[in-house]
């Protein structure tokens, strides 16, 4: 099952243990890069961090939207399996 995760309430320790035994692993997706570089971001996360796909977000006028920071170059989905139910969806 995929679910929204917030911030707050992320396991910083099994979502960095996913982004660093993805195979598509990059540093612009590990927790404290992104700590860095966007303002908020939040992670949609499949089962028990099997996958994970950090998401950058801003607030404007009482609107929430999606945004690519600056310094942050490549995101997506990752995963430690070749396929996951995330590549049926996006």
């Amino acid at each position: 099952m995929i679910t929204y995760i917030k911030r707050k309430d992320l396991e910083v320790e099994k979502y960095d243990a996913c982004i660093e035994n993805a195979l598509q692993s990059r540093v612009y997706a590990f927790s404290w890069y992104l700590d860095i570089v966007a303002d908020n971001w939040d992670v949609l996360v499949l089962d028990d961090y099997k996958a994970v796909m950090p998401i950058a977000w801003k607030k404007k006028y009482f609107i929430k939207y999606v945004y690519p920071p600056l310094w942050l170059l490549e995101l997506g989905v990752f995963s430690t399996r070749r396929q996951s139910k995330f590549s049926n969806i996006f």
